[in-house]
């Protein structure tokens, strides 16, 4: 363990060093991967349902709804995948965004 002192980034340097070792085309791979239905249609799902995928298919090691939302993000503004509504999360009980992949 590093020791810091007060007021210094130590929470920032973690988040920057987490950012730098992930593989965010990877992971966005994946995400398309789950998000396609066995007829190559684009699937209706929520990233909490996108981590729990994640998680069945073996591409991380614990379900965590961070494990899609990031790169979700991502692939709305890059004009990958479309907000297209939200439902009722099985795993909260609230209502969540829903995304669907954007058909060219």
């Amino acid at each position: 363990m590093i020791d810091r002192g007060y007021g210094e980034a130590t929470t920032l340097e973690c988040r920057n060093d987490s950012h730098e070792v992930t593989d965010k085309q990877r992971r966005r791979k994946e995400i398309l991967f789950i998000m396609r239905d066995i007829d190559g249609s684009s699937r209706i799902m929520t990233a909490m349902e996108i981590a729990d995928e994640l998680l069945s298919h073996g591409f991380v090691n614990r379900l965590d709804r961070n494990n899609a939302a990031p790169r979700l993000t991502e692939m709305c503004q890059d004009g990958t995948i479309d907000v297209i509504g939200k439902k009722k999360d099985k795993w909260t009980g609230r209502m969540v965004t829903c995304y669907k992949i954007r058909e060219a």
